[in-house]
């Protein structure tokens, strides 16, 4: 039977994959023709986080509780900068700027936010090295 790998493993890997997304969002005009991107993040990401990896055990309460206190803080924020990103873009003389792109970037920080939240939340008391 194959072990299976505990939650903190999928955030990440969340991590590594949304960065690397984000990077190559940030190098520039790489992808001319950019539609096809999406569907592309999509499936690595979901390809690498189920078969590349593995079954995921189930969550605990704790797990549960961290995962909701990041969620939270995330929905808060994309919110927000949905807010701003609309009325920066409603006052702007270039609206082009404001095209779908920043949309898919504002999802992959939301993503990449709630992952790297949940591992501040979920360390351990041997992981900040404290006295015992």
């Amino acid at each position: 039977m194959k072990k299976k790998n505990n939650y903190r493993n999928f955030h990440i890997i969340t991590i590594i994959v949304v960065t690397v997304v984000m990077l190559l969002y940030f190098i520039g005009n790489i992808f001319p023709d950019n539609k096809w991107l999406t569907p592309v993040i999509i499936f690595v990401y979901l390809s690498s986080t189920t078969k590349l990896i593995g079954p995921y055990e189930k969550k605990d309460e704790l797990t549960k509780i961290n995962l909701g206190r990041a969620n939270g803080i995330t929905l808060i924020t994309v919110i927000a900068a949905l807010f701003v990103i609309s009325l920066i873009g409603s006052n702007s003389d270039n609206k082009d700027i404001f095209a779908s792109e920043v949309y898919i970037f504002t999802a992959l920080a939301a993503i990449l936010m709630r992952s790297l939240l949940f591992i501040v939340f979920d360390r351990t008391p041997e992981s900040l090295g404290g006295d015992e």
